[in-house]
């Protein structure tokens, strides 16, 4: 079975899987942010459309995103912090890190939902600068597998 993409210590199915599906409908800003993440990695574009409104949506191309989303090696999310202001609006502040060739990039944002037609929406978010640290051959790999960076991660996407 494969664990949740979105770090919790679930399996995809018990976790973000159950809301990709449409099993179940994301209850808070956190599910949904957390399964918005879990469809990026798995490459479920349509669940990212269809859980998106507003300014969001707006220019969203399904297939560019799917591209870029198939690029990058996904690595984690970090959730730093979930609010709800009240029950129609609510905020995430996460930074997620990925892989592209020998560059770890790590996007931090603060994405606001709201809640409309009984369930929750991403409208907007706020990104804040990127940081991106070059990886070198031969230094150690990020996975901490003990293996340097070129046996290991170096080419994910090839792998």
């Amino acid at each position: 079975m494969m664990k949740c993409p979105c770090g919790l210590p679930q399996t995809y199915d018990n976790c973000c899987g159950r809301f990709i599906s449409n099993q179940l409908i994301a209850s808070t800003p956190e599910q949904l942010m957390r399964s918005r993440y879990s469809a990026y990695v798995t490459n479920c574009m349509d669940y990212i459309q269809r859980t998106m409104k507003g300014k969001a949506s707006e220019g969203f191309d399904a297939q560019e995103a799917a591209k870029w989303s198939n690029s990058v090696y996904w690595l984690s999310l970090n959730l730093i912090k979930h609010t709800q202001k009240d029950q129609l609006h609510g905020q995430v502040e996460f930074i997620v890190s990925y892989q592209l060739k020998d560059n770890i990039f790590k996007m931090h944002e603060k994405s606001d939902f709201i809640f409309e037609e009984g369930r929750w929406f991403y409208i907007d978010g706020k990104l804040y600068p990127t940081q991106v640290r070059k990886l070198s051959a031969n230094q150690p790999c990020y996975c901490h597998s003990g293996k340097k960076f070129k046996n290991c991660h170096m080419n994910p996407i090839d792998k």
